[in-house]
This record gives structure tokens, sequence and C-alpha cells, in this order.
């Protein structure tokens, strides 16, 4: 062999050396590295959410079919990846249903329905949400949502009967 060719080949073996000799030399430092994955976590749990980024996007739209379907959206993500809602993207998602479009709040009141008794915490928001529209004309509106969210979560007979009683939940007549 040249020695051109050797040393070649001895480069591309000293990666190799170095590797498991470098990690021995760094194993007294893993703590360090361990704080640095751990400022990485944090920086990363700092990042707005999928929900604050659509709840942001709602609440800035002007157009009312935006609103509508970044709501829908949303509410399917939440019905998906139940596992990645917060507590607080559930505090967002009740803060939708002080909204004044009828959609925003259905949905919202749907997406929290979605988490079962992990909203829990969240009952008096829907209850406040459903005083202020305790019924609808139409029918899939916020106050049929909130109605379903409230049994998903796990909420007894609520005694909010709404002035149609045909439209009233079945535990309120």
């Amino acid at each position: 062999m040249s020695a051109e060719r050797i040393c070649t080949r001895e480069r591309r073996l000293r990666p190799t050396v170095l590797v498991p000799a470098l990690l021995l030399l760094l194993a007294p430092n893993l703590p360090v590295s361990a704080q640095a994955v751990g400022q990485a976590s944090v920086e990363t749990a700092q990042a707005p959410s999928h929900v604050s980024r659509s709840a942001d996007i709602i609440k800035a739209a002007t157009v009312r079919r935006k609103r509508a379907d970044e709501a829908i959206a949303l509410t399917q993500w939440v019905r998906k990846n139940p596992g990645e809602v917060s507590d607080n993207d559930m505090s967002i998602l009740a803060g939708l249903l002080t909204e004044d479009d009828d959609i925003v709040r259905r949905e919202a009141a749907g997406a929290l329905g979605f988490l079962g008794t992990r909203a829990k915490p969240f009952i008096p928001q829907l209850l406040a949400a459903l005083k202020q529209r305790p019924c609808s004309d139409q029918p899939a509106m916020s106050a049929d949502a909130i109605h379903v969210a409230l049994e998903r979560i796990g909420y007894g007979p609520m005694g909010l009967p709404c002035m149609d009683h045909e439209r009233s939940p079945p535990q309120a007549r």
C-alpha cells in the first residue's frame, strides 16, 4: 500500500476511535447535557400549542366562515388528539365559550366534551354559557353541544330547562 492510501485509511478510522473516547470524556458532563435537554423541553413547552394557535385564528378572523371552519377543525383535532390537550389548552377552549359566534361556542363545548372527565373543572364555564343561551331554535347549536359536553364530562341532571320544553334535554324535562 502506498503511504498516501495508509494516511487516508487512518483518517477514516480516527472518528471511530475518537467517538468512544469523547463519550468517556463527556460522561461527567451528562447532568449538564440533561439540563440542556430540560431547557429545550421548557422552550418547547412555551411554544404555542395547536389549541392556542387555532384560538388566535378564531379570535382574529373577521369573516364568520373562517372562524367557523377553524373552530370545527379545532374540535376535530381535539377529538383525534385528546392526550395532547394541556390544562392551559382546556382553559383556552373554555374561554371560547364566551364568544358571540354560536358556532364557535358550539365547537368549544364539543371539544371540551371530547376530553371527558378531564374537563370537569370547566363545568362552571359550560353552565354559564348554557345560561346565556339555554335554547336554540336551530338544532346542533351551542346549547345542544353544551348539554352533550356536560353528559360526556359526567355532569348529572342539570335542572336547566329550556324555555321550549320540546328542545330541553331529557334530564331537565
